[in-house]
Formats: structure tokens, C-alpha cells, sequence
């Protein structure tokens, strides 16, 4: 009987123990100030603000993959494409499949008009992500472009069959088969 009542105890101070480490968790990684950066870095107004919070959160902690991600979509929006595909190309580098980072690089490369590495990132994105039209129309803009009407409309209806309305309009536009 008194083995039975040590174990229930002990097992009530482990459970007891548990739910008090899975209650403060969240207040504990609420201190971590490269997270607490980042945070202003999401919340900030001015494209300044936010790149200095991302850059002090990737100060802090320098594999904070959304820090990097975040920043580079500012410098993109800021029209700083050098900037924003070396932010694109460390998000890559900490998560290789991490498709958001790589088409906004795609997206970068084509501002920057490095179509070849534009086709090279787009076409990753669709191995990563066969779901999503937008590498497909993205493509089918750049085939257009270098007038190589087959691959272009490919590109088109693979964007068309994955419902997308721009990708229909396009193949219409180039008389697609």
C-alpha cells in the first residue's frame, strides 16, 4: 500500500511538474530577444524599422529563418533585389524546401533580369510544391518573352489545369492547344 501511494505521488509531482514546464514554455520563449525582435521587426510600419529589428533578431540568433525571409521581402518591396536575394539565399540555406523564400528569389532574379536563375529557382518550386500555378505562370511569362511559344504554353496550361485564371487568360492569349 505505501509503494502504491509513493507512486501515485510521484507520478502527480511528474504530471504536476509537466503542466507547469507546458504553461511557462510559452513565457519562457516570449524572453528570447532575438524572437522579441523579430516580433517588432512583423509589427513595425516603416520598411526601416523592420529591416533593423530582422537584422537584430539575425544578430541574436543567426538561423532565425523567418528573420531573414521577412527582411528580404522588405528590401524587395524597397526595390533592393541584390539585398533581398542574399536574404532569400541564407532562408534557402538554413531550409532548402522552404518554397516561399525560393520563388520570391525567382520573383528577385527576374527584377534583376537573371531569367536563367529566375527558371532555375521557379522550376524548383514547382519539384517542391506541384500544387501551386504561380511558377507555372511565372514561367509561361519568361517563355513568352523569349518567344518560345510551346514551352510558354506548357507553362500555361499546367497553371490554367491548376485553376488559375491568369494562367487560362494567357494560354487563350498565346492560342494554346
Amino acid at each position: 500500500m505505501v509503494i502504491l501511494s509513493s507512486v501515485f505521488n510521484l507520478n502527480k509531482v511528474k504530471i504536476n511538474l509537466l503542466l507547469s514546464i507546458l504553461f511557462l514554455l510559452p513565457l519562457l520563449q516570449s524572453c528570447d530577444p532575438a524572437d522579441n525582435e523579430y516580433k517588432k521587426g512583423l509589427k513595425a510600419d516603416k520598411p526601416e524599422q523592420k529591416i533593423l529589428h530582422f537584422t537584430k533578431a539575425i544578430e541574436q540568433k543567426p538561423k532565425l529563418l523567418m528573420a531573414y525571409f521577412h527582411r528580404g521581402n522588405v528590401y524587395a518591396f524597397k526595390g533592393d533585389f541584390e539585398k533581398a536575394v542574399a536574404d532569400y539565399t541564407k532562408s534557402l540555406d538554413i531550409k532548402d524546401r522552404f518554397t516561399a523564400a525560393r520563388f520570391n528569389r525567382a520573383r528577385s532574379y527576374q527584377e534583376m533580369k537573371k531569367t536563367d536563375l529566375a527558371i532555375i529557382d521557379y522550376k524548383k518550386v514547382v519539384e517542391y510544391d506541384p500544387e501551386s500555378p504561380f511558377p507555372h505562370l511565372f514561367l509561361g511569362y519568361i517563355f513568352t518573352k523569349r518567344n518560345a511559344k510551346k514551352t510558354a504554353c506548357h507553362h500555361f496550361n499546367q497553371a490554367c489545369a491548376l485553376e488559375n485564371n491568369e494562367g487560362c487568360s494567357q494560354k487563350e492569349s498565346l492560342q494554346c492547344d
